[in-house]
Parts: C-alpha cells; sequence; structure tokens
C-alpha cells in the first residue's frame, strides 16, 4: 500500500492534479453547452410542415410552441405522424420503404428539417433566430 502511495506522489504532483480537474471541467462544460445547454437564444417558435409540391404555397401545417400534439400528414401517396412535444418535434411514424424522416429524430433548434422525399413533406422547426452548421464565403 505506501509503494503504491509513493508511486502515485512520485508521479502527480498537486499543479498536476489542478490541471487535471480544470481540463475536465472545461470538456464537460463545452459538451454541456454544445449538446443542448446553450445561451437559450434562437428557441424554436412554431413547427411548420410543408409540401415539397411547388404548386402547394400554404403550408400543411403550423402549430405554435410550445404545444403537445401529435398529427398525421397526407402527403404524396401516403402519410407520416408528427409529434409536438414542448420546443421540438419529429416524425413518428411514416409509411415510406427508407424511414429516413423517423431516423432524423427529434428537431430541436431553429433551422432543423426532416424531409421525407417519398412523400414530399418537410417538417421544420422555425425561430427567431436560425442556426446555421457554416457559413462558407
Amino acid at each position: 500500500m505506501n509503494e503504491q502511495k509513493s508511486m502515485m506522489q512520485r508521479y502527480l504532483t498537486r499543479g498536476d492534479l489542478v490541471v487535471i480537474s480544470l481540463v475536465l471541467a472545461l470538456g464537460l462544460g463545452s459538451a454541456f453547452y454544445l449538446w443542448g445547454g446553450g445561451s437559450g437564444e434562437g428557441e424554436a417558435t412554431h413547427v411548420v410542415v410543408r409540401s415539397l409540391d411547388r404548386e402547394k404555397t400554404e403550408p400543411l401545417l403550423q402549430v405554435e410552441l410550445p404545444a403537445e400534439e401529435r398529427h398525421e400528414i397526407e402527403g404524396g401517396s401516403g402519410y407520416l405522424f408528427v409529434k409536438i412535444s414542448g420546443y421540438r418535434a419529429r416524425v413518428t411514424e411514416a409509411d415510406c420503404p427508407d424511414q429516413i424522416c423517423v431516423h432524423t429524430g427529434w428537431l430541436t433548434r431553429p433551422g432543423n428539417r426532416s424531409i421525407c422525399v417519398p412523400r414530399q413533406i418537410v417538417v421544420e422547426l422555425v425561430g427567431d433566430e436560425e442556426e446555421f452548421d457554416e457559413i462558407v464565403r
């Protein structure tokens, strides 16, 4: 036991432990900020469901957030279900073959979209400020 303690004291000083603690705290804080914490700016205000058909200019559905709702949307030659919970939305079920719109998961920030190409439907979160992945000039 004394050998282990003396080896630990030999390799890590108090300064090392302070640096390790700061790096861990900074990493956890950054992860919280990037994956859900954030500043609260740019919160979604509406869920808008649109058709990709250029002749249909009006939204198929527009819901003000927060809300707790489930809607069946018919498009193309099939359907999909949109679930709205609080300030987020997702496609929970669709009869399209690839299910990409279902596997997209929860839309949580303005500008997030789930697109069902076979049904020609877009589910989008809209807000005051949309977030961008990257701006290239």
